[in-house]
């Protein structure tokens, strides 16, 4: 993925997210996805399930962020091209 490519992906996030009902979903998957709060649980199964989805809402976070300078993990993004 190339500098460029990235930048558009990140536009592309924000524009899906910077909408009263973009916000509104990105609040409910940080509520629902464990984005600011434990993840553990006794059963280390659950804990892996939980800790993904939290995953998926730090990268969106990331993508949302306007800190061009932190490694943003693409490689299920490469390995489709």
């Amino acid at each position: 993925m190339t500098p460029e490519d990235l930048e558009q992906l990140k536009a592309a996030y924000k524009f899906v997210f910077d909408t009263d009902d973009g916000r509104r979903v990105l609040a409910d998957l940080r509520r629902r996805c464990h984005a600011h709060t434990s993840t553990f649980s006794t059963n280390a199964n659950e804990t892996f399930f939980n800790e993904g989805q939290r995953q998926v809402v730090l990268f969106i976070e990331d993508m949302l962020s306007a800190d061009d300078n932190r490694k943003l993990p693409t490689t299920a993004i490469d390995e489709e091209e």
